[in-house]
């Protein structure tokens, strides 16, 4: 069963990480639709995977799931849409994986998370790959 989870979860990131160069290779479709497939495709992933869903759930986790999709889902990811398109791949792509390091962050200053030496390495080594990018891809403007 975790094999299976893991899968999904790998599926699921390989996907997420190609849509800002969809967006950017289909930039001539109008934002709203594109948003709304890449939407329709996670609909049917999420279709796919119903049957292992729980669905016995407060009303404190509904209201959460309501805020979920709406605001962080259907804003966020319409935002992200625009972002990517009209940007340029190495600033979006700084800008993708820095959210990991800062969400970290920001659940340690606001609900206590600790931050252990492993998460401290994976954060530094987060921004030394972004870092290095940056760097090389300067050399070669110069160059």
């Amino acid at each position: 069963r975790q094999f299976i989870g893991v899968l999904f979860a790998l599926v699921s990131a390989v996907f997420f990480a190609l849509i800002p160069f969809c967006h950017k290779r289909i930039n001539h479709v109008p934002q709203r639709f594109r948003t709304f497939y890449q939407f329709a495709v996670a609909w049917v992933y999420f279709l796919f995977t119903l049957p292992w869903s729980n669905w016995d759930l407060t009303q404190h986790d509904w209201l959460g799931l309501i805020y979920l999709g709406l605001g962080a889902t259907i804003i966020g990811h319409g935002l992200w849409a625009k972002v990517t398109t009209e940007i340029k791949s190495q600033t979006a792509g700084l800008m993708y994986y820095s959210y990991i390091p800062v969400s970290i962050l920001i659940a340690h200053l606001t609900l206590g998370d600790t931050l252990g030496p492993r998460i401290l390495f994976g954060g530094a080594l987060i921004y030394s790959g972004l870092l290095f990018n940056l760097l090389r891809a300067r050399k070669a403007v110069i160059s």
